[in-house]
């Protein structure tokens, strides 16, 4: 093995985790000028319109449309689902959303051919900044994995933080982070430690839940959602972005 980290997305997860991106992140014009010749017939480049950034369309024959930003993914993402590209050009996709080298197999000998796309998380390296814990939705369901972690370490106390919340006519259970006593979801990370330069830290870095385990799930993911560790590859899509903007 080379080391690299993987994940593996039969055709139906592939095009469900590019809808998510879509729908993830700020509108991301350049990407979405760069896919409209891979799934519709025609050219698209960053452009503007009565103060109105989005995409300009060429078709192929002639005919010319401007879509808005905020209205891009979803137009981009439909063209994708209507265009039936066969597993090669949809890797090909993938590689341009999720920032990825990708290739085409089966996940097991003999088994489902699909998308291996590399994510890239081998190189993360924690900086213990606190910054994924404020920027990111903490509110999510405890794992089984959790509880067995805690309550190997005796970590009670952390325990006391895991309940049940009532939303929308129904009742989630082990929900992180639920004040002890009430089925009160709290305003922020019980487990933010302020270090004396003014930052934060994680307090449970050693045992923390899964959900932050996780964190980031691919070079993309952690430098699109302001993982410090992934700040100069931030950087680059951000001039990258502007460059496209501004030609």
């Amino acid at each position: 093995m080379d080391g690299k980290a993987r994940l593996f997305l039969t055709r139906e997860e592939a095009v469900e985790a590019i809808r998510i991106d879509f729908e993830q992140y700020a509108p991301q014009l350049g990407l979405f000028a760069s896919l409209y010749p891979l799934v519709a017939d025609g050219a698209a480049s960053v452009g503007q319109r009565d103060g109105v950034k989005g995409i300009s369309i060429t078709r192929t024959n002639g005919g010319r449309d401007f879509i808005p930003g905020d209205e891009a993914g979803q137009r981009i993402w439909d063209a994708l689902c209507r265009a039936k590209l066969d597993l090669a050009e949809l890797a090909r996709v993938c590689g341009k959303v999720f920032w990825g080298p990708t290739e085409v197999g089966p996940e097991c000998p003999g088994g489902e051919r699909g998308i291996w796309l590399e994510t890239g998380v081998e190189r993360f390296r924690c900086r213990r900044c606190g910054t994924c814990c404020f920027t990111l939705d903490f509110r999510c369901e405890c794992t089984q994995d959790d509880l067995a972690r805690w309550k190997a370490n005796g970590r009670e106390d952390i325990m006391e933080w895991v309940g049940d919340v009532f939303v929308d006519g129904q009742w989630l259970r082990n929900r992180l982070w639920v004040r002890p006593g009430t089925h009160l979801p709290v305003e922020y990370c019980p487990w933010m430690v302020q270090r004396p330069d003014g930052g934060y830290s994680c307090g449970i870095q050693d045992v923390k839940p899964d959900v932050c385990r996780d964190y980031p799930g691919s070079v993309k993911h952690g430098a699109l959602t302001g993982c410090n560790f992934f700040a100069d590859e931030q950087r680059c899509y951000r001039e990258m972005d502007k460059i496209r903007e501004e030609s």
